[in-house]
């Protein structure tokens, strides 16, 4: 319950200085609340001050959805599409500005991803479409070439870390793609684990999440029909990889689970119709 006759609290004037970029103090007198109450709210202003400093900047924030408009989806998205407040203490630091710049530059969207377990919140940035432009293609080919692809956007890029570079070799890769053709499901075991897929592909249950974030009138036209190719294996323990997609059809706006064939990069169900690919993450 409130400490204050009116139903506010820090968090609502936290939020609103945050994303109305007024002033704390002015933003906690402008609040509906009884005169009486002013000199506690004058308190409450300065606690939740303390707390904006250690989070989020007003003028980041400014900066960031000048930066990406409406490809931005934080706080105020997440408690609508949720129906939940989450506690501005909760929110995690922004991106550098050359990451967010970057990612900005590869028509990457930026969201606030909010976990149900003990992890914590982090800030995702990700293409909204499949990679499958020239050499960095990823739709419709086996995962050991998406992997490549992958890894070759990250290296033209400046976004691939030494080792992830140095644990993705061509001979590395070679050798995997050998290994799928033995050990199918023990190849994969191993290709999903390299930190260039743990790093930069997606889970099943992050592509649910951010269909629910970027959805738009039941369907998520952002995210289209494509299969997101997963670092998870299928759900029906066989050896193939875990894939959600068809996020364009309002009859399943969090997408349809599928598998695809590792060595082909086929669907089991719609082969010539939907292929999958990788929304590269950095």
């Amino acid at each position: 319950m409130s400490e204050f006759s009116n139903p506010i609290n820090d968090i609502e004037i936290a939020r609103a200085v945050a994303y109305s970029e007024k002033p704390l103090r002015d933003a906690a007198r402008e609040a509906d609340v009884p005169e009486a109450d002013k000199q506690r709210m004058d308190l409450a202003a300065e606690r939740v001050g303390q707390i904006v400093e250690k989070t989020l900047n007003p003028g980041d924030i400014s900066r960031i959805k000048e930066l990406f408009g409406k490809d931005f989806y934080g706080l105020e998205k997440y408690n609508e599409v949720f129906s939940k407040q989450l506690a501005l203490t909760e929110v995690p630091t922004l991106p550098s500005e050359e990451k967010l710049e970057k990612a900005r530059e590869l028509g990457m969207v930026i969201v606030l991803r909010v976990y149900q377990d003990a992890r914590q919140s982090e800030w995702k940035i990700f293409r909204p479409q499949v990679l499958d432009v020239g050499k960095y293609n990823t739709k419709g080919i086996g995962y050991v070439d998406q992997t490549r692809a992958i890894r070759d956007f990250l290296i033209d890029h400046n976004l691939i870390t030494q080792e992830e570079l140095e644990e993705c070799t061509d001979e590395k890769l070679a050798n995997l793609a050998k290994a799928l053709t033995i050990n199918t499901l023990q190849g994969l075991q191993e290709l999903t684990h390299l930190k260039v897929n743990k790093n930069h592909r997606n889970t099943i249950e992050d592509m649910k999440y951010y269909a629910a974030m970027l959805g738009e009138g039941g369907a998520c036209g952002k995210l289209w029909k494509d299969f997101e190719a997963t670092t998870e294996l299928s759900r029906y323990g066989i050896a193939k990889i875990g894939c959600l997609g068809r996020f364009e059809d309002p009859r399943c706006p969090l997408g349809l689970h599928d598998d695809m064939d590792p060595n082909t990069g086929e669907m089991s169900s719609w082969k010539n119709v939907y292929y999958s690919g990788v929304r590269i993450a950095i």
